[in-house]
């Protein structure tokens, strides 16, 4: 699935635009206004806003089929859409229009096109915290993306969308992490991380509010199962049974030391369905989720140059 991005002229000259960053529970999540849609022939005029939670850890871009059909969302594609990623496999859908887009909740004054012709399946996610996710295929639209997890000097948190280079400044105090050329998950992010010493390939999850290693990690990593276990569910509606454990510490890139005070152990979500189809010989063994990624100041992911830049929080 592709989704398209058509800069006009006035981003062209901006290095890119700085959005308010929200929350559904831990979850980070984007508001897009679509003024073109109606969900019924009574509503006023003025369109449509739709919260989209980001998620890194999926290879599309999705809306609640429910919305999709109120909206009587045009097809863009007869084929049906069937993908898997970090959360678990997706049903067979449609990708449907959803069409041009404006940022919610900007300053006053602030009107510019955000985005062309996004498109996304149409699919029935079990999702309560959106009503939509935008994928690896948004995040490729731009050339970084940036999560400021906390907001700098009192100001609220924020995402920020380059747009076509990726400025100096923005490096200052980050580190760059390599990620995977040969992602399990069709450009899923993946990086190498070190759990208590031991090397794993990691996921990047901003769509898991936990991290998860999988119960196949060497012996030698020292990881104490406790007693407490804990049942999650998957985007597929899968329930999973994940047990605690004690004492781990996740190292990235040899620079930044993080406690996972509540990583779990078990079978990860979603890579039964892609073991079926996939060797697991590039299986990442970990998820790096919410709990460790919000443990750091800043996050900016650039697929397109297969780098992931972290800044430590200040002291």
């Amino acid at each position: 699935m592709t989704t398209q991005h058509s800069a006009t002229d006035d981003q062209l000259e901006l290095t890119g635009v700085v959005a308010p960053l929200t929350y559904s529970g831990p979850y980070p999540c984007l508001g897009l206004e679509f003024r073109h849609l109606k969900q019924n022939d009574n509503m006023q005029p003025g369109g449509m806003a739709i919260n989209f939670m980001m998620d890194t850890g999926s290879n599309i871009n999705a809306i609640q089929k429910n919305l999709s059909k109120s909206l009587k969302l045009p097809k863009e594609s007869i084929a049906a859409i069937v993908s898997a990623g970090a959360g678990g496999s997706f049903e067979a859908g449609y990708r449907v229009m959803l069409g041009d887009c404006h940022l919610s909740n900007m300053p006053k004054g602030y009107d510019s096109l955000f985005m062309r012709d996004l498109t996304a399946a149409s699919i029935d996610m079990g999702l309560v915290v959106a009503e939509g996710l935008l994928g690896t295929p948004f995040f490729e639209c731009f050339s970084a993306v940036e999560f400021d997890w906390y907001g700098t000097d009192g100001d609220p948190p924020t995402v920020i969308f380059y747009y076509k280079d990726f400025p100096e400044n923005a490096k200052k105090n980050a580190v760059c992490v390599p990620l995977e050329t040969d992602s399990f998950f069709n450009n899923v992010p993946i990086v190498n991380v070190s759990i208590n010493g031991i090397d794993v390939r990691a996921m990047i999850d901003t769509g898991s509010s936990i991290s998860i290693v999988s119960a196949d990690i060497p012996e030698s990593a020292g990881l104490e199962r406790l007693k407490k276990s804990v049942k999650v569910a998957g985007i597929d509606k899968r329930i999973f049974e994940l047990a605690q454990v004690d004492n781990a510490t996740v190292t990235i890139c040899n620079v930044t030391s993080l406690d996972a005070n509540r990583l779990f152990i078990g079978e990860i979500p979603g890579m039964r369905t892609a073991t079926a189809k996939k060797s697991t010989a590039k299986m990442p063994q970990a998820v790096i989720g919410l709990d460790v990624l919000k443990q750091m100041y800043r996050v900016i992911l650039r697929l397109h140059a297969k780098e992931l830049w972290i800044e430590e929080m200040p002291v």
